[in-house]
């Protein structure tokens, strides 16, 4: 499941050397194993969790997926990021938040989409 993650993020484009993908990674690997309302969990349950686990704050967790998320929707492939998001995004209303990309990815892999 792990690699399966870090594929779609790399092919979305969302480089690996920034924390911002292993946040990402760990945070749709959590949504994919215990999928409940994201609204409720993502800054109770899931900003938590990945800032134990990465030593770090809730608040550092949220700004590098952030950066993650500007990276993959200013470097990636349009084409591949309509693909995935469809509708959800537009120029004029930028990138997705956290929770949107988060969500949709978990969703594309519990729907058996493994890769992009």
């Amino acid at each position: 499941l792990t690699v399966s993650i870090s594929d779609i993020l790399c092919n979305l484009g969302v480089p690996q050397h920034i924390k911002g993908f292993f946040y990402l990674r760990e945070a749709i690997y959590i949504m994919v194993l215990y999928p409940q309302p994201l609204n409720i969990r993502m800054s109770k349950h899931i900003y938590p969790a990945v800032a134990e686990k990465y030593s770090t704050t809730t608040d550092c967790v949220a700004r590098a997926m952030s950066h993650g998320i500007d990276y993959a929707m200013e470097r990636g492939s349009d084409t591949l990021i309509f693909s995935v998001f469809g509708n959800t995004i537009c120029k004029s209303r930028g990138k997705p938040t956290n929770n949107e990309f988060i969500s949709l990815i978990s969703e594309r892999i519990r729907a058996g989409r493994k890769s992009i």
